[in-house]
């Protein structure tokens, strides 16, 4: 999942200038003004660089300039410089060497997973989990042999509902995800035996460029930053069959009870695909 940050303070735009600035490949001079004061959290704020000397903010053409670093690091954020790509970065960053040109990530940064953890048990149950803090998670869940009704719902720690995970009256085996993370509950309805796993996300398998993924019944896949559309096929048996994306925002790609087969546009940068399903699918992503 992407990992960014953005600073805005009373309509400024920071960025990493001195006292002059580039234009159609010519230098310009700018007048410094050193009456503009900025505040932030309410306090005047009085930014330095990296050696501790005063820098001046300053307007220009209607947009008052900011130096990046001293105003992020007022926030707590870390901010750093790849001079390679001339980017710099604000909070958490990927490491550039896992980052090709394309603008996908590499399976490299895709490394913070977590031993499964594991709740069993038989019939109605209530459960309260626990995800590791901070980390991305998806649910493996399994149940339901002898056709009964299965249900699990999610809970947030303020009780209100998030997520119902499962809901069949069919043999269950699945991958399931709550967007929100804010599940602290299970509410299981089962006849029989039944089996939870909270995994790491990045346990998920990830749809390479250009391939086609196949899949059977629910599941939570990965996929590279950049892709434009989707071309989605499965449900042949008329059950239901959802697919979403998350990235920016969540987006219903599919949703229907026909058999369906279509491309569709991908919208928000998504990262992350949830398809709904009782039998076989496949996707194949397109960059053009």
């Amino acid at each position: 999942m992407k990992k960014s940050t953005k600073i805005i303070a009373a309509g400024a735009m920071c960025a990493l200038l001195a006292a002059t600035s580039f234009a159609a490949s010519s230098l310009i001079n700018i007048a410094v003004d050193p009456s503009i004061k900025i505040l932030v959290n309410g306090e005047e704020f009085k930014p330095k660089d990296v050696n501790g000397n005063d820098v001046m903010v300053f307007t220009y053409n209607g947009t008052t300039y900011a130096p990046l670093r001293a105003l992020a690091e007022a926030y707590g954020l870390e901010v750093g410089y790849d001079s390679e790509r001339k980017m710099a970065t604000v909070g958490e960053y990927y490491d550039n060497s896992s980052y090709n040109e394309s603008g996908y990530y590499e399976e490299s940064d895709w490394e913070e997973e977590f031993a499964p953890i594991v709740y069993s048990g038989s019939g109605d149950s209530v459960i309260d989990i626990d995800p590791p803090e901070d980390c991305m998670w998806v649910l493996y869940v399994s149940g339901n042999d002898g056709s009964d009704y299965f249900g699990v719902q999610g809970y947030a720690a303020d009780n209100s509902t998030t997520e119902l995970f499962v809901n069949t009256t069919k043999p269950y085996s699945g991958v399931t995800f709550d967007p929100s993370f804010k599940t602290t509950q299970l509410e299981i309805s089962a006849t029989g035996d039944w089996y939870v796993e909270i995994r790491s996300i990045y346990s998920c398998d990830v749809i390479e460029t250009s391939d086609t993924y196949y899949g059977s019944g629910d599941n939570v896949v990965l996929m590279y930053i950049g892709a434009q559309t989707a071309e989605i096929n499965g449900n042949d048996d008329g059950a239901y069959f959802g697919v979403k994306s998350y990235g920016d925002s969540e987006d219903l790609l599919v949703n229907t009870t026909e058999p369906y087969s279509g491309t569709v546009k991908l919208k928000y940068d998504p990262e992350v695909l949830r398809i709904t399903a009782e039998g076989d699918w496949n996707v194949t992503l397109n960059w053009n």
